[in-house]
């Protein structure tokens, strides 16, 4: 269950007091406690949550659980950034998932629920910090004539309402809350003075879409299908992606290393297979992280900011699977497919 102490509205409307220059200093001191290699096969042979929890605690991720430490750590980075850096707009930016996830939980607990529902019984399933009081999106939701909502929020609660009274299914009001979602994520970003933080999210995009693809193509959906559910952001246009599905596999797979993305070759047409969705998600984040270094050369700035926190999530994504394997007994072949690599390791 959420902390309660965690729910609450992050004020960034006041005026940042601290530096980039300042946040690089602090957060460079912070590098020696990513996990390295070791800690990171250590992490996925526990054999106990309490040894897990004892190894992720040598990290700096504290709490009285494994569940509590991510959570405890992910607040702690949010407030961290928010006492040294001059800038609130990057907050926005790293918020905006939080923002997205609160929504979905109001809209789905609202449009099928026969009765009134009360913030109280849905507060254990939202996250926070945030930017907007789920008292806001719930009146929102309720009233659809309420204005203090950001507009993408607002356009997403009337479009989620209009696709579920079509179809009845919950799965496309996700779909309707990402894609706008996605697509304010990129305005916000280019507000930003940072080409490198544009191209990581925009390559996170590509890969959202990729795996996408190969999921309708091996499920053999339609391209109707695959068109509604694909993010419009990206530096792949919708249309581009219908060519791409309308492709024959060894087509795709020529296009696939024109794109340098060869490694991906392998998933078009074994994506359904049991371990190859993870593995997917292990090689794309391999590229993420490629990207990430590159921030080593650039001077203080945003970019060593940002690149802390997106270090930060890549690592509790690697504890989040470490408790999975943990609790599921798996074998340690198929983790091998799922870990993601240490940032130290290269």
């Amino acid at each position: 269950m959420m902390n309660q102490k965690l729910l609450y509205r992050l004020n960034i409307e006041r005026q940042g007091t601290g530096s980039w220059l300042y946040a690089y200093g602090l957060l460079a001191g912070r590098e020696n406690k990513y996990f390295d290699t070791n800690q990171l096969q250590q992490l996925f042979q526990a054999n106990s949550e309490e040894q897990l929890l004892n190894i992720i605690r040598e990290a700096n991720y504290q709490g009285e659980s494994v569940d509590q430490a991510l959570i405890n750590s992910k607040y702690e980075d949010i407030e961290l950034l928010f006492s040294i850096i001059p800038d609130y707009d990057l907050l926005k930016i790293f918020l905006l998932f939080n923002e997205g996830h609160n929504l979905k939980v109001v809209l789905r607990s609202t449009l099928s629920a026969d009765h009134k529902i009360s913030l109280k019984t849905i507060e254990h399933l939202l996250l926070g910090p945030y930017l907007t009081e789920p008292r806001l999106i719930l009146e929102a939701v309720r009233n659809s004539g309420l204005t203090e909502l950001p507009d993408w929020m607002s356009n997403a609660i009337k479009k989620s309402e209009q696709e579920y009274l079509d179809s009845y299914d919950m799965s496309m009001v996700d779909l309707v809350v990402d894609k706008l979602m996605w697509q304010e994520l990129i305005e916000q970003l280019k507000l930003i003075d940072s080409e490198w933080l544009l191209e990581y999210y925009l390559l996170k995009a590509d890969f959202i879409n990729l795996e996408i693809l190969f999921r309708c193509k091996n499920l053999h959906l339609t391209a109707e299908f695959f068109i509604r559910s694909i993010i419009n952001q990206g530096t792949v246009k919708p249309e581009e992606w219908l060519v791409y599905y309308n492709m024959s596999e060894s087509e795709l797979a020529r296009e696939l290393e024109l794109l340098n993305l060869g490694e991906f070759v392998e998933f078009i047409n074994t994506y359904h297979e049991q371990g190859r969705a993870s593995l997917f998600s292990q090689i794309s984040d391999q590229h993420l992280i490629d990207l990430i270094h590159k921030v080593r050369y650039f001077s203080s700035g945003i970019e060593k900011t940002a690149s802390y926190y997106l270090i930060r999530e890549i690592e509790r994504t690697n504890i989040k699977l470490a408790r999975a394997c943990l609790l599921h007994l798996i074998s340690e072949d198929r983790y091998c497919s799922m870990v993601r690599p240490s940032y130290l390791g290269r």
